[in-house]
């Protein structure tokens, strides 16, 4: 009876093994692993430009204190003197 208990046991953590090298080997581990998100660019001048040119004000403004971390205020008013200066 021991000597059969012994056996079921071992038959039982192979079998465990084998699913965990199926998994991992066959399946491909990274698979299960959690998707990683595609990393966000930092916005650039060109993009508050560009923001500007088609007329997203907000969104410049918005990108423009994300890249100079300055207060709102400021931000509107550097905004506004590159509205003037693009010509928009």
């Amino acid at each position: 009876m021991n000597q059969f208990l012994s056996f079921f046991i071992s038959i039982i953590c192979f079998l465990v093994l084998a699913g965990i090298y199926w998994l991992w080997v066959m399946k491909g581990f990274k698979s299960f692993l959690p998707k990683k998100k595609p990393a966000q660019r930092k916005p650039t001048m060109f993009d508050v430009r560009r923001l500007l040119q088609d007329g997203n004000r907000e969104s410049a403004i918005k990108a423009y204190i994300e890249i100079f971390k300055v207060p709102l205020k400021k931000a509107r008013k550097d905004i506004e003197e590159l509205e003037r200066n693009l010509k928009v």
